[in-house]
């Protein structure tokens, strides 16, 4: 890990600059994980707009470092579901090689330390991800499904789904979800019936135009899908008990036919065509 006292840190990035008080808030946070810092850490200094910056990659070791050590399950679940999002925002390439795109976030910097701190990011993102089960078996009776959403989206992404960890963030609320036809590109707008049992298409957005007339979705077994990132959340969602996801997953394994144009297509693959 990129020492906390390393000079090194005036020369990483972040959302407003330079990442000097990085270390001192983490040094902060190891000694108290409840204090103020955190979410100034968190939101102002390594994550901001969907993007993380080079300054996250060094920090994240830290973080990791605090969920290991920690026995307060709702510590290692914070850090879990936070380096969760920071991992599904990586743009670069997850290998144990160090990537050509981590080179050019840091090109200041000496060969030797730009290594250690991906290799040191890598290393604590594969530690994360060893904890999915052990959390998993905490929140299950613990968490609603709101929460068990960003635990799914974590999940993903420690686990190489980033374009699935991707579109459940965009959608976390999980009453709305965007495909765009592959024939005519136009947004169709998924939302649940009237019932709320299962889920519609509309040709527009039912929030600013009203529902028109919904064009049903045949749904298919997640569980069985050609797309490994389905079968996986699904997996997952079943582990954490996340009963509106597992409600809805059947129907985002499915096809309906574009209210726009009338094509048929596979929605699975319409919902992550952004994200891939």
């Amino acid at each position: 890990m990129l020492a906390l006292n390393s000079l090194i840190w005036s020369e990483l990035e972040g959302p407003y600059g330079f990442a000097d008080a990085v270390p001192e808030m983490l040094q902060q946070l190891a000694q108290n994980y409840g204090s103020e810092v955190k979410d100034e850490l968190y939101w102002e200094q390594l994550y901001h707009q969907n993007t993380i910056y080079s300054c996250t990659y060094a920090a994240v070791p830290y973080l990791a470092e605090i969920a290991l050590r920690s026995n307060d399950p709702e510590v290692k679940l914070d850090i879990y579901m936070t380096c969760g999002l920071f991992e599904a925002n990586n743009s670069c390439e997850f290998t144990s090689e160090m990537p050509a795109e981590f080179e050019q976030l840091v090109p200041s910097i000496d060969a030797k330390a730009r290594a250690d701190i991906y290799l040191s990011y890598y290393d604590a993102i594969n530690k994360l991800g060893e904890m999915s089960e052990q959390l998993a078996a905490y929140a299950e009776p613990n968490k609603d499904d709101s929460e068990k959403r960003y635990i799914a989206i974590a999940d993903a992404a420690f686990h190489g789904e980033r374009a699935a960890a991707n579109m459940l963030q965009t959608h976390s609320i999980g009453d709305e979800y965007v495909a765009s036809c592959p024939s005519c590109e136009h947004e169709t707008f998924i939302w649940p019936d009237e019932s709320g049992e299962k889920l519609v298409a509309y040709k527009a957005d039912p929030v600013f135009n009203g529902k028109d007339a919904p064009v049903n979705i045949t749904p298919a077994d997640p569980a069985s899908s050609e797309e490994s990132s389905l079968r996986y959340v699904y997996s997952r969602a079943e582990r954490l008990g996340d009963e509106q996801l597992k409600a809805q997953l059947p129907y985002m394994a499915g096809h309906t036919n574009c209210p726009a144009c009338g094509e048929k297509f596979h929605i699975w693959k319409q919902l992550l065509a952004l994200y891939n």
